[in-house]
Formats: structure tokens, sequence, C-alpha cells
């Protein structure tokens, strides 16, 4: 069962999306030039000059997890609802509602191309996405400038104004 909430989430007044990727790297229409690894179907392949490990993976999909926490706690969300699933984990299935740390483990299975769905509060006043190639969208009703900090801490590039892709194009 997934959940057909048409909301506000969809017109969140913050959007960020994550990466791991430079936007200074990026052509005019936003292409990424450079060379790196994209996901963790690049472990153990020669990247940049040298194998990706997978403790080399990991850290950075760490980052992007410990990024996730701290966007939901500052924007005040203790709980997700898992929608628009295509493909989830075990044991979760559209419509579940899930604390962060459960929210924490999907954003894992997405982050790994695992699972295909999308989570976002209840209450419409948050969002997580996960796209292709390690880029993850956060979308709240408000402002989360310690969260930026911190991801930017983390090593990852937080670019402002940028609603998720996965949200179905207004009418209009």
């Amino acid at each position: 069962m997934t959940s057909s909430s048409t909301g506000s989430v969809h017109n969140l007044p913050f959007a960020w999306r994550l990466s791991r990727y430079d936007p200074a790297l990026r052509n005019e229409r936003g292409s990424y030039l450079g060379e790196t690894w994209t996901s963790i179907d690049d472990v153990g392949e020669a990247v940049e000059g040298r194998e990706l490990t997978l403790a080399e993976y990991e850290e950075v999909e760490n980052a992007y997890i410990e990024a996730f926490i701290a966007f939901a706690e500052e924007a005040g969300v203790s709980q997700l609802e898992v929608r628009e699933v295509e493909q989830v984990p075990q044991p979760f299935r559209g419509g579940d509602r899930v604390t962060l740390s459960q929210a924490a483990d999907i954003v894992r299975a997405l982050l790994r191309e695992e699972a295909i769905c999308r989570l976002e509060s209840p209450r419409d006043d948050f969002l997580v996405h996960v796209g292709f190639d390690l880029y993850m969208y956060v979308g709240a009703s408000r402002p989360c400038p310690n969260a930026v900090r911190r991801a930017e801490a983390l090593g990852l590039y937080v670019e402002p104004d940028w609603p998720s892709p996965q949200l179905p194009k207004e009418n209009g």
C-alpha cells in the first residue's frame, strides 16, 4: 500500500540537493564533469587511479546518513512515512511510519540502489528522496542552517533551492 498524500510536501519552502560532487565541476547544463565513482557498484574498481575500497565507500555513505538525520532533527521530524514504493527493504512496506533510525536503514538501501521509495513526514513538512549516483534531496518547512553546516563538514556539497526531481510536476 502506498500513500497518495498530496499535501504540502510538494511545496516545501526549503529544498537542498546533497552530493559528493563539487558544483564547480559542472557544465552549463549542470552535468558533472569530474571523474569519480558514483555507487557501491564501483567498490573494487579502479577509480581516480586507485581501487575504491568498501571502507571508503561506507565513509561517504555514512556522511549522507548523518546529514539526513541532522536535517530531520533540525526540521523537528521524528518519524517518516514510506511512500511511492517500487522496492523497499524488508520488513518495511509502503505506508509504514518509521523512526529516524529505521529511516536511516532505508536511506542506506536507497543509496545502495537496493530500494526505490520516498520518505516523507506524515505532516508533509519534510522529505528525503535519494536518486541515482548518490544524489540526495531534502525538503523542509523551515530552514536548517545547522544541518547544512553539518553536511558540509562531513564533506558533502549542499546546493540550496533544489527541489527533488521525484516530486510530481504541478499542472498549470
